[in-house]
C-alpha cells in the first residue's frame, strides 16, 4: 500500500522540485541582468555602467565612448589557484558626432586605467562579472563601471 501511494506521489514531487528550480532561476537571471535595451546610457554622478556594445555620452562636444569588446580576461578564477592574479583588458571606441576619433584599451592594471580626453578624464573602475572556474562568459553579460572626472589645471592653486 505504502509503495503504491509513494509511486503516486513521486511524479507531483519531481514537478514540484523542477518548478522551484526554475522559479529561481527565473528571479536570479532578473536580478543580474537590469534592462539593456538602450543602447545610449548617461553618466549619473560621474558614473557609467556600461554593458557590451552600449555607448556612453561624454556630454563634451557630440563625444561618447562605445563598449567595443574585452581583448583579454585573464583574472584568476574564483574556485581556481594562480600564481598571478591576472588582468582584464577592454577596448573602447571614442566618436564625435558619430564619427570615429580612436579606438584605446583600458584595464584594471592601475597603469592603464585612465585615458585623457580633452579636459575630462575616463577611469576604468570595474569589470564584471568575475570570471568563475569552469565557466565562460560571454561578451554580451560583461558589464564596465567607468568614472568621469574634470582634469584639474596646473597653475592657479
Amino acid at each position: 500500500m505504502k509503495a503504491t501511494r509513494l509511486k503516486h506521489s513521486f511524479p507531483i514531487i519531481m514537478l514540484s522540485l523542477l518548478l522551484s528550480m526554475s522559479c529561481s532561476n527565473k528571479i536570479g537571471a532578473q536580478a543580474t541582468n537590469p534592462d539593456k535595451s538602450s543602447t545610449v546610457t548617461t553618466f549619473k554622478n560621474g558614473i557609467a555602467k556600461l554593458w557590451f556594445g552600449q555607448t556612453v555620452s561624454l556630454d563634451e562636444k557630440d563625444m561618447s565612448l562605445m563598449f567595443v569588446k574585452v581583448t583579454n580576461d585573464s583574472r584568476c578564477p574564483k574556485g581556481g589557484e594562480c600564481i598571478q592574479q591576472g588582468n582584464v583588458y577592454i577596448e573602447l571606441k571614442l566618436e564625435k558626432n558619430g564619427k570615429l576619433v580612436e579606438s584605446f584599451i583600458l584595464s584594471d592594471l592601475t597603469t592603464k586605467s585612465m585615458k585623457e580626453i580633452g579636459n575630462i578624464i575616463i577611469k576604468l573602475n570595474s569589470v564584471s562579472p568575475y570570471p568563475t572556474i569552469n565557466k565562460t562568459i560571454e561578451a554580451q553579460n560583461y558589464v564596465l563601471v567607468l568614472e568621469k572626472s574634470k582634469k584639474i589645471k596646473q597653475g592657479n592653486l
